[in-house]
C-alpha cells in the first residue's frame, strides 16, 4: 500500500525542460511524497515518476530505491549524485525511463539494470560509469 493520502495542495511548480522546480519549499518534508515537488502518483498514492533535474542534487541512490515498486520513471539529470548505482536498481521492474547522465556516479552498471524489460529509455552518460554495455540491452523495450 502507497500513501495513505494526498492531504496538501500539489505541487508548487512541475519543471519542464527550461525549468528546476524549486525542491527547497517541499522536497522531503513531512508532506506526502506525492506532494513533493517534481513527483507524480498514480490514483492510490503510489509514486510513479521522479522528476528533478537541474536542481544540484547531490548524495547516493540509497538501496532502498528498490521500495518504489510503482515508479516508471526516473529524472535526475544534472546534479551531484555521487556513488555506485545500487544494485537494487533491477528490482524496479515497472521502470521504462532512467535518467541519470551528468551526475558523478562511478562504477559499473549493475547488472540487473539489464532485465528491465520495461526499459525504453536509459541516460547515463557524463558519469565516471566503466565496464562494458551488456548484450542484454537489446531487451528492452522498444
Amino acid at each position: 500500500n502507497c500513501a495513505a493520502s494526498n492531504t496538501s495542495s500539489g505541487c508548487i511548480e512541475k519543471p519542464n525542460s527550461d525549468q528546476t522546480c524549486r525542491v527547497t519549499s517541499r522536497w522531503l518534508s513531512a508532506d506526502s511524497e506525492c506532494n513533493w515537488c517534481g513527483n507524480t502518483c498514480n490514483p492510490d498514492f503510489c509514486l510513479t515518476d521522479i522528476q528533478v533535474e537541474r536542481n544540484n542534487q547531490a548524495g547516493t541512490i540509497p538501496n532502498e530505491i528498490s521500495e518504489l515498486t510503482n515508479i516508471t520513471s526516473i529524472r535526475l539529470e544534472k546534479g551531484s549524485i555521487a556513488g555506485t548505482i545500487p544494485t537494487t536498481i533491477g528490482a524496479l521492474t515497472n521502470l521504462n525511463f532512467l535518467d541519470l547522465d551528468f551526475q558523478q556516479l562511478s562504477g559499473t552498471i549493475p547488472s540487473d539494470l539489464w532485465d528491465l524489460t520495461k526499459m525504453e529509455q536509459l541516460d547515463l552518460n557524463d558519469n565516471m560509469l566503466t565496464g562494458t554495455i551488456d548484450s542484454r540491452v537489446g531487451n528492452f523495450a522498444e
